[in-house]
């Protein structure tokens, strides 16, 4: 029947007697309504039924699986971020390595180009930070020719911390003396006394879990770089 009718739109209702329990004969009345309006050809279409149940929300996440989550974040985080320091130790390592190797070709370069006596100086400032660069001839860092710094922990070793270097094919190789390479102008090495392979002996302070890496020079002048894993021999970097 209809109740209640405005301009277009209309109200309808329906009514249905149901009992009050199993065994009662008292009825009571249902009431069900939906509102309805005309369309062009006059037919009558529901618009809403407002006694229908809107459906949930599906979006958000509950308490329980925002917990899950975070724990598979934490347990995958676990597992990746030792991963991810040791291949950044990996490369401060190598990076340190072939700065100093690059520095030392550099100045061998120089001594060639200009066909003179030039050497390589390496030296610890102020702050600690190991250097390597061309000599001015006074003993110190010239600001205007290639250089060269190990940055972060990474460090010059003394003799002793790293592997031997017999495994390099060099069963006697001591370090720099002195922290200066000088080339002729042929581009072989200086020495004040018996020509012998210098190596220069790299790793992070206080780390040696991460390995080390190393540079040597040959009496010829070429230079070669060289990495040690942890509790392994010295292979060939380049």
């Amino acid at each position: 029947m209809v109740f209640r009718r405005m301009r277009e739109k209309s109200f309808f209702f329906t009514a249905k007697a149901v009992p009050l329990g199993p065994f009662s004969p008292l009825r009571a009345w249902e009431f069900h309504g939906m509102a309805c309006s005309t369309d062009k050809a006059g037919r009558w279409r529901g618009i809403r039924d407002p006694h229908k149940a809107r459906p949930a929300n599906p979006a958000g996440f509950s308490l329980l699986e925002m917990l899950v989550t975070i724990a598979v974040m934490m347990v995958l985080m676990s597992i990746a971020i030792p991963s991810v320091m040791r291949a950044w130790r990996a490369y401060q390592l190598n990076s340190a390595a072939t700065q100093v190797a690059a520095v030392i070709k550099a100045t061998r370069s120089e001594a060639v180009r200009q066909n003179k006596q030039i050497s390589c100086l390496i030296q610890q400032d102020g702050n600690g930070i190991w250097w390597i660069g061309e000599d001015n001839g006074n003993g110190t860092l010239d600001p205007t020719k290639p250089e060269a710094a190990l940055t972060g922990s990474a460090a010059f070793l003394a003799a002793g911390v790293a592997p031997d270097p017999a495994s390099m094919g060099y069963p006697a190789a001591p370090q720099v003396p002195g922290g200066l390479i000088s080339f002729d102008a042929r581009g072989g090495v200086v020495f004040a006394g018996n020509p012998t392979v210098f190596v220069l002996y790299i790793g992070l302070a206080g780390d040696n879990e991460s390995g080390f890496r190393a540079v040597t020079v040959v009496p010829a002048g070429s230079t070669q770089a060289w990495l040690a894993p942890p509790g392994a021999g010295w292979v060939r970097m380049s």
